[in-house]
């Protein structure tokens, strides 16, 4: 009722925003966990540790310096991705580009080893293998509530191998299946 709400103080600004398209997994289906995951911050995360990985490499080739490294290394966790997109969206000077503007960012708090960032990469190397981190990490959240789902399943399709129930196919009635049989179905597809 209206009166049971009044006494209940009014929310801060979602973290979201609803000024521009959210996805409901985002807002209702997401968990903290995977948000963070598929989170600007974690993807921009994982570039600058591609970038740190290929200079590590390229350290023991002998084609940059150690202390270039090091200033990576130091200020990698210094990330602002509201800077990155400001560098690449500024309608005077904006790059127009997103991997040109994480450099920048980057070269702005790691001057020393900013010389040597994304030197023989592409950006869909770092694009790319960014995501594939990301997904990997989304993986990792899921695979153990996939075996719980899975193992819940196993359970209900043994109590009930021998419980009769109509199966379906081309969206009618067909032939009786067991419900236990129904359950390993969803298993399968799962």
């Amino acid at each position: 009722t209206m009166e049971a709400w009044a006494s209940v103080p009014r929310p801060e600004q979602s973290q979201f925003g609803h000024d521009t398209y959210l996805s409901p997994f985002t807002y209702r289906y997401g968990s903290d966990q995977m948000r963070n995951v598929w989170s600007q911050q974690r993807f921009w995360g994982n570039v600058r540790e591609i970038w740190i990985r290929v200079a590590k490499t390229q350290m023991e080739a002998g084609l940059v310096a150690e202390a270039q490294v090091d200033d990576l290394i130091e200020n990698s966790d210094n990330l602002s991705v509201e800077r990155i997109f400001q560098i690449e969206r500024d309608p005077d000077i904006g790059t127009r580009h997103d991997v040109a503007s994480a450099i920048l960012e980057f070269s702005e708090v790691a001057p020393l080893g900013g010389k040597i960032l994304h030197q023989g990469l592409t950006s869909e190397d770092v694009l790319s293998n960014s995501e594939i981190m990301q997904v990997h990490d989304a993986f990792d959240t899921l695979r153990p509530k996939t075996v719980d789902v899975l193992e819940a399943l196993a359970e209900k399709t043994t109590t009930y191998k021998n419980l009769p129930c109509m199966g379906y196919t081309h969206l009618q009635m067909a032939e009786p299946i067991t419900m236990g049989y129904r359950f390993a179905r969803y298993a399968q597809d799962l």
